[in-house]
């Protein structure tokens, strides 16, 4: 017999396709994706929150009485624009929430514009370190540090770089995986 043939003798006795996907367990499967990254997203954010915001008054409070280092003073700031700007994200992030239904395809949209939200933020952070870099460096250049605390900041710095990219990669990893799953989803509806 043919495929055909056996497709139609199954259709007819149990009234069903012989292929049928299992939507409840494919929806279960999305909103589990959809929570691991609103987890990461949530994470990562929180730390970027708190590592600016933290670092800037740290290095506010140290600077502003005893010392007249302007790139400490300008660090300082830049971490707290930084810091503020993330959390306003957060906020945008976290009103839009209720902007998708809650279908299959609404969820798997929600679960790639939360995707696409933290590839944009890794990438914030992994540019972020230039600017923090360049500041520490001239911080330590003007209060006269020896060469070889230079050297070590600028490898520490490289290093975060490397290790920022490496992050955003896998981010990008997981965002093509929800992509592709929208995809196949949206195969399927039509």
């Amino acid at each position: 017999m043919k495929f055909e043939e056996i497709k139609t003798i199954w259709d007819t006795q149990n009234s069903k396709p012989m292929y049928t996907l299992n939507e409840s367990l494919l929806y279960q499967q999305v909103i589990d994706r959809q929570r691991r990254v609103k987890h990461f997203a949530r994470v990562s954010e929180l730390l970027l929150i708190l590592v600016n915001l933290g670092s800037a008054i740290f290095i506010l409070g140290a600077t502003l009485g005893t010392s007249n280092n302007l790139s400490l003073l300008v660090l300082s700031a830049w971490l707290l624009i930084s810091g503020a700007w993330i959390l306003y994200q957060r906020y945008r992030r976290l009103k839009g929430d209720d902007n998708f239904d809650r279908s299959i395809q609404g969820e798997v949209t929600y679960a790639l514009s939360i995707a696409n939200y933290q590839v944009r933020l890794a990438r914030l952070g992994r540019w972020n370190v230039v600017p923090m870099g360049v500041l520490t460096l001239l911080a330590l250049w003007e209060s006269g540090k020896s060469s070889w605390w230079l050297i070590a900041i600028i490898l520490l710095f490289v290093l975060s770089y490397i290790a920022a990219g490496w992050e955003n990669s896998i981010y990008i990893d997981r965002r093509d995986e929800l992509e592709s799953l929208k995809k196949k989803i949206d195969d399927e509806v039509r």
